[in-house]
């Protein structure tokens, strides 16, 4: 048996398409759609509840100088977050 005749008899075996692209099953893909949906649920949900109670961040984590001083300061943490995901990513 050749050594092409053997990759292409194991490709075969397990699955894998000759561009070495492997073939996934209708369940995994939707597996992985559902997985990845999720997290992303999650990850907005945290950036919901962020802006949701930033009212309540301003006054505790800010000077009291200024109320629209507060409310930009946690606006502007929001923003800094939001623009180094891709960074963490």
């Amino acid at each position: 048996m050749s050594a092409s005749a053997f990759a292409d008899a194991n490709d075969e075996r397990l699955g894998i398409e000759s561009c070495g692209v492997s073939k996934l099953s209708r369940l995994s893909r939707l597996r992985s759609v559902c997985g990845g949906s999720l997290g992303n649920l999650i990850e907005f949900y945290d950036w919901f509840v962020y802006a949701s109670f930033a009212l309540y961040f301003a006054p505790t984590f800010f000077p009291a100088a200024d109320r629209t001083t507060q409310l930009l300061n946690t606006s502007g943490v929001f923003a800094l977050g939001f623009l180094m995901r891709p960074v963490g990513a």
